[in-house]
């Protein structure tokens, strides 16, 4: 159970052993010695003030909201300029790393959709998995040890095999 993340979830369940190098959206960390990053998940409001680092998205139900790799809704962005929202919200960009000037911050997008066909052979139908794909210029994106393991792709490492 090591180098994964955890998005707008209870949290891990079990004890922390074995659980390392994670990384909590949202979700209560499991008290494991090495996580990397317990960020608060924040519904994006009007005129509200964000600090630096602040993570956003811009529904409070990705799940059902989420329907295409063009939905902000499927995206979760960092603050990487601190400031003000908007008194009414942009349209916010949909491609990883992309930036989107909302009022008097700016915001990265730091994770995006995954998206696959199930059902191929009945009738395919796209799924789309809110904030499972990091962008990999984030930080977020490599928090597993580089000597973990032999594999890459694994976890929150973006990387492909």
């Amino acid at each position: 159970m090591m180098c994964n993340v955890a998005i707008d979830s209870s949290g891990y369940q079990g004890t922390p052993i074995g659980v390392d190098y994670s990384g909590y959206y949202g979700t209560s960390d499991s008290g494991e010695t090495h996580k990397r990053g317990n960020y608060a998940l924040n519904t994006r409001t009007n005129s509200h003030a964000y600090s630096l680092g602040d993570v956003i998205r811009t529904s409070t139900s990705p799940t059902m909201d989420c329907t295409a790799t063009t939905d902000s809704a499927c995206y979760l962005y960092k603050v990487t300029t601190a400031g003000m929202s908007a008194g009414s919200a942009p349209s916010y960009c949909t491609a990883p790393g992309c930036t989107t000037m909302d009022g008097t911050m700016v915001v990265t997008a730091i994770r995006g959709p995954y998206t696959y066909y199930r059902m191929l052979r009945t009738k395919p139908t796209l799924a789309v998995v809110p904030y499972a794909r990091p962008y990999s210029g984030a930080s977020e994106a490599y928090y597993c040890p580089s000597d973990f393991a032999s594999r890459t792709g694994i976890g929150i490492d973006d990387r492909q095999l």
